[in-house]
């Protein structure tokens, strides 16, 4: 996470300091596109571990148990 906040922070530098031009924004959002994809629309296929509608139900019944969370109010 410390990398990521570093690339922030140098990104945001120029904005902040008012010394960012039409050529910085389009070279930050270059360099930007560069380094974040866009986040998939499926989850990836694991191999010998294939989705299944009753897999997904079992994965967000667990996400959303609060008695799985040490004081039982969180899920």
């Amino acid at each position: 996470m410390r990398g990521l906040a570093t690339i922030l922070a140098a990104a945001a530098a120029p904005l902040l300091f008012g010394e960012a031009g039409a050529a910085d924004d389009a070279a930050l959002r270059e360099r930007a596109r560069a380094l974040f994809a866009p986040i998939p629309t499926k989850p990836p296929e694991l191999p010998g571990n294939p989705a299944s509608v009753a897999r997904v139900e079992l994965g967000e019944m667990l996400f959303f148990e609060p008695r799985l969370s040490a004081e039982h109010n969180i899920a």
